[in-house]
């Protein structure tokens, strides 16, 4: 069974991706001298969609598990932009 399905590069969405998961390994470093175990969350939460943006970035996306990711993600930059206009 293949576990991507590919889809069309959407570039705005990439880079939401990236910021969102550099903003999560920053917020992990500061709270690694806090609670570990949070860091190590957090940081794992930084990789997961530090992934998804490469694999979208290459014209691949998953086909279940962080479909949810992917929904949330388009649901929220729906929500700003709306709130922009």
């Amino acid at each position: 069974m293949n576990k991507t399905k590919p889809q069309q590069v959407n570039v705005s969405q990439v880079k939401q991706f990236f910021a969102d998961a550099e903003k999560r390994a920053v917020a992990a470093r500061k709270n690694l001298s806090i609670d570990n175990e949070t860091a190590y969350q957090i940081a794992h939460e930084a990789m997961i969609k530090g992934s998804l943006a490469l694999m979208l970035n290459h014209g691949q996306r998953p086909r279940q598990s962080s479909a949810i990711i992917l929904r949330s993600s388009n649901s929220r930059r729906n929500n700003s932009t709306a709130a922009m206009q």
